[in-house]
């Protein structure tokens, strides 16, 4: 089944077309990896999909719910989480307490709720929490959930932003650049945690990467985009092949070093 739908998607800004009809699927379970040069549009897309940018033609779906002209926080109740190129923790805020704020969308209790401390509101805390721990865990961060999150390494800050955003329980994540500044070491361990993702908590991911090690590696299909415009979609192996693919991003580099 698709959990995510892309027709003739189309961004503008001003003259310039930043995507171009672009057409894809996410299936249920799938880790689906979005790659193409800087400046290809695949970050317009992220923002597209999860409504911090408007779309000016084509549509998206998730379900069977369509996504144009919805605001970002109905889309994070939909099911669409996400996390950013650069890192957008609240820096001065622990490390729990980050993971904490993406269980928001998911709670019931309001304002007032909170403010007087109502059993509903306490046991949603405790619940909010015993999670955020499991979750941590996972990602071997549990021993720094008390740490302020601007004085973590690198990596371990890409680790809490992944963790902050499956609390809000999604059932797509989309993961823009997690590789990102991390060495190799630490790119391992994400593959790792994004592979977990999907069995352990069965999570379909869309993600964008220029690490290719690590996408020819962890995806089951691949969309290529060159200034906005898709030209390939395959598997690993189709992809690192395609004559179009090696020209306008891979190189021939790679082909030689992947034969």
């Amino acid at each position: 089944m698709n959990l995510l739908t892309v027709e003739k998607l189309t961004k503008h800004f001003g003259g310039l077309a930043a995507v171009s009809d672009l057409d894809f699927t996410v299936a249920e379970g799938e880790i689906l990896a979005l790659i193409g040069p800087n400046g290809a549009g695949k970050t317009t897309v992220f923002n597209m999909l999860t409504g911090l940018t408007g779309i000016t033609a084509g549509k998206a779906r998730f379900k069977d719910t369509e996504l144009n002209g919805m605001p970002p926080f109905r889309i994070v109740e939909l099911g669409l989480g996400r996390t950013f190129q650069n890192i957008r923790l609240f820096a001065k805020m622990s490390v729990l307490n980050n993971v904490m704020v993406g269980f928001h969308c998911r709670t019931r209790t309001g304002l007032f709720g909170a403010l007087i401390k109502t059993p509903r509101a306490s046991r949603e805390y405790r619940q909010a929490q015993e999670r955020a721990l499991e979750l941590l865990a996972m990602f071997g961060l549990d021993g720094v959930k008390d740490e302020i999150s601007r004085n973590l390494p690198y990596g371990q800050q890409r680790g809490v932003e992944i963790v902050r955003a499956l609390a809000t329980d999604p059932q797509i994540l989309l993961l823009d650049e997690p590789a990102a500044g991390l060495n190799i070491a630490e790119t391992e361990i994400l593959m790792e945690h994004i592979a977990r993702l999907r069995s352990d908590l069965k999570k379909t991911v869309l993600l964008i990467e220029h690490d290719m090690k690590m996408v020819m590696n962890i995806s089951d299909r691949i969309v290529v985009l060159d200034y906005g415009v898709k030209i390939a979609e395959g598997g690993p192996d189709a992809i690192k092949a395609d004559p179009r693919v090696i020209e306008a991003y891979l190189g021939t580099g790679f082909r030689k070093s992947h034969a």
